[in-house]
């Protein structure tokens, strides 16, 4: 029921995918630009430098001499003198790698902070929709929930996303540890691990945003609060997101392989739309709450399913 009630408010706010495409272009571009601006000039002194030791001449003649099947020895000792050259060059620049490996740490952090503060809006956007049939523009309530906005992605730098990136670890520890009995095997079982531990942290963290949007309550107390309200439906919400991301990872890649890559641009926004989404429902059956699924017509409370 959830999930039905989901897609047809999906498709009543088929709008608010392009004002979040639009919203994580212009967030991509600022990554984009601050990487040119603080990084790319030190990785090109160092590109520049390797390329003085003539690493990269010397590794193209032994490519091109491999296929024209010469004496290799003389080209060999070549690259092996410029691999010397290469490392003493490095270690004279490593304040400059230093500094590098900072500003891109800085600027992943910056870009994911702003790209996330898509996810409070959204959720405040489609609330007031289900609450009330009411349509808020997107910048609008950017703007207004800017304050909050900025707290709950300071949080979920200490909460949510360490999650994910110990999920991230655990995947890969999994897969190499498969990888060495079954080989390429373990794709299946990894995705299987990987699908189950997205879910699992989905549905922890499934009525923290609701709660914030819906009841205005403070952002750190709201991680306490939804996670009482899911507590009781645990297993049938992982149930559920395991549904849901394993449809959303298949259709991604249909759309990526039949349209090159283009439909992408479409379908993830409209991924990350419809988990929002998905979030508030079963926010609403489990507060008992009504709402809108269009303009015409009000679903009462039910149990989650």
């Amino acid at each position: 029921m959830s999930i039905r009630n989901s897609l047809k408010i999906l498709l009543n706010n088929f709008s608010v995918l392009w004002k979040i495409l639009v919203y994580k272009v212009l967030v991509f571009l600022i990554s984009i630009a601050l990487l040119a601006g603080f990084v790319l000039p030190n990785v090109i002194t160092i590109f520049n430098r390797i390329a003085e030791t003539g690493l990269i001449d010397n590794l193209k003649k032994i490519v091109d001499g491999f296929f024209a099947r010469v004496d290799l020895t003389q080209n060999i000792e070549a690259f092996k003198l410029s691999l010397e050259d290469t490392s003493k060059a490095l270690t004279q620049n490593a304040y400059r790698l230093m500094i590098s490996y900072i500003y891109i740490a800085i600027i992943l952090i910056i870009g994911n902070m702003l790209s996330g503060m898509s996810d409070l809006v959204t959720s405040d956007v489609i609330n007031g929709d289900m609450s009330a049939n009411a349509k808020f523009g997107f910048l609008s309530r950017f703007i207004i929930t800017l304050g909050k906005n900025i707290k709950y992605q300071l949080l979920r730098l200490v909460t949510e996303i360490p999650v994910y990136i110990i999920i991230t670890f655990i995947i890969w520890n999994i897969f190499s540890f498969l990888f060495n009995y079954i080989g390429v095997f373990a794709l299946f079982f990894t995705f299987v691990f990987l699908v189950l531990l997205i879910s699992a942290a989905q549905s922890f963290f499934c009525c923290w945003l609701p709660e914030i949007t819906v009841n205005k309550t403070n952002v750190g107390d709201a991680i306490r609060i939804g996670f009482n309200k899911v507590k009781p439906v645990y297993r049938s919400l992982l149930s559920g997101f395991s549904f849901i991301n394993i449809f959303l990872f298949f259709m991604n890649i249909m759309l990526a392989f039949f349209t090159c890559g283009a439909g992408l641009l479409i379908s993830i926004p409209m991924s990350t739309l419809f988990i929002a989404i998905y979030r508030l429902v079963v926010y609403y059956d489990l507060s008992s709450m009504k709402y809108y699924t269009d303009s015409n017509t009000i679903i009462s409370p039910t149990n989650l399913e």
